[in-house]
């Protein structure tokens, strides 16, 4: 059958018709997805003033279409980008492709400084992460040789996390390469992890999280970046050097950071440590030797119990990753290990392994955690305070105390999936401090959300 096509598509030797102008039979083996997709311009053709023809460095392999039409921007004295026309895909090939501009289109500003934008389909099972949203930007990274820290092909290819982890790890170490070229920079980023710290012991301590955050930066203003290769250690430090400048995303949680860090008598971790917020407002820290978090307040505001994890040498196994629980009260005093992470035998039920999930009782005198067991749940356990032991209570990888209402001091966990002792189906239970299952509360966690926020506010 023939049908009117538009332009066609080879994506992995299948061959895709998209609806315009020739007649083709389509077959697709996945559901694929739109994507724009900008390409630096490799080469102008036509007069200096006029190039109409262009040479893009996009092809058949990035999804390029033959007859697809898109936008041509020029490059502003600033670095943005300026919209100046519109142009025509004319031929394809696997690595780039040639495209001439429309009617009516401005070229008197066009270099190979531009980049046009393409509509292109891609599969619909491509890992959509922030290397994806930056690379369809025309956004290359570089390590300190000059290499692609990741190339548009493999980011294009990628169908899990592990590329993307991959570059954040060599991110990292090319900034550590160019640590002892920052040792003279005075500039000081003056908010958030980084407040007061200099350029050179950022490098050092950076994270792939810490790249993170600046690719969301740049995911959210890509005007200057977009079209061009950049050293990540150069524009890192720039970055820095500029005064860490975020992404929306991480500004409003920056805001609601530092809300929570002046909100009277509340807690906070920062940089390893646990901090309290007194009547004063002032922040004070607690705890030293850093690795801590997972802070929890007791109920009658003295008490701190939070997550310590030991030095390497000091763990008594791997596998468990040495992490401890404590208590300290709010002035920084009486600190005192209430747990640490320990194998017994085979009984996953007996062992403590990865704590996690620090919850209060109602009256204070219980704390309920959460302990690595069976591959798809964890083990909750509860430690009397007063004496200082602990058991097992049920599997679930949850656990919420409800402080008010008829179901006061009860749990919110989430089990295996089946019947309540009623005939109702959840995966999200209600259960009492003993463990004794009450009453199946919803298959969804919003529904068990929507069931705590009911007791409380009865």
């Amino acid at each position: 059958m023939i049908f009117a096509v538009r332009s066609i598509l080879m994506w992995r030797g299948i061959l895709i018709v998209l609806p315009g102008l020739m007649a083709f039979p389509a077959f697709a083996e996945s559901a694929q997805i739109e994507q724009r997709l900008m390409c630096t311009i490799a080469e102008l053709k036509g007069p200096p003033e006029k190039p109409e023809r262009m040479r893009i460095n996009c092809g058949s392999k990035h999804g390029i279409a033959l007859a697809a039409h898109g936008n041509l921007y020029a490059r502003e004295k600033a670095g943005g980008l300026a919209v100046a026309g519109r142009i025509e895909v004319e031929a394809v090939h696997e690595q780039d492709s040639w495209v001439r501009a429309e009617a009516g289109s401005k070229l008197d500003d066009i270099t190979q400084e531009g980049v046009v934008e393409l509509p292109v389909l891609l599969p619909a099972d491509i890992y959509h992460g922030l290397l994806l949203d930056l690379y369809v930007n025309g956004i290359t990274f570089l390590n300190n040789d000059g290499k692609p820290i990741s190339t548009l092909e493999q980011v294009l290819a990628a169908k899990d996390d592990s590329d993307e982890n991959e570059a954040l790890g060599a991110m990292v170490v090319a900034g550590h390469e160019v640590v002892e070229f920052t040792t003279k920079m005075k500039e000081k980023v003056s908010h958030g992890k980084w407040q007061g710290k200099k350029i050179t012991p950022i490098l050092e301590q950076s994270t792939p999280e810490d790249y993170r955050t600046f690719l969301r930066f740049m995911r959210d203003f890509p005007g200057k970046y977009s079209g061009k290769k950049w050293k990540i250690s150069e524009i890192y430090a720039t970055w820095l050097i500029n005064d860490a400048p975020l992404s929306s995303v991480d500004a409003q949680e920056e805001i609601k950071v530092k809300a929570q860090e002046s909100k009277p008598n509340s807690i906070h971790a920062r940089e390893g440590d646990i901090f309290y917020v007194g009547d004063d407002g002032q922040s004070h820290r607690i705890t030293t030797g850093k690795n801590n978090g997972g802070a929890v307040l007791s109920p009658d505001g003295k008490k701190v119990a939070y997550l310590h994890i030991r030095p390497k040498h000091e763990r008594d196994y791997e596998l468990f990753r040495g992490n401890e629980i404590w208590v300290v009260d709010v002035t920084g005093k009486n600190a005192k290990r209430l747990l640490k992470t320990r194998m017994v035998d085979d009984d996953v039920e007996a062992n403590l392994a990865q704590f996690n999930s620090l919850a209060f009782s109602v009256a204070g005198d219980r704390l309920y955690f959460l302990s690595e067991a069976w591959m798809e749940r964890d083990a909750l356990h509860v430690l009397n305070l007063a004496t200082g032991k602990q058991k097992f209570i049920t599997g679930s990888n949850i656990v919420i105390v409800i402080h008010r209402g008829r179901y006061a001091e009860h749990l919110v966990i989430e089990d295996m999936c089946h019947e309540d002792s009623a005939g109702k189906s959840g995966c999200y239970f209600l259960i009492t401090p003993e463990g004794k299952e009450v009453m199946a509360i919803g298959e969804k966690e919003a529904q068990a959300m929507e069931f705590v926020k009911r007791q409380e506010s009865d």
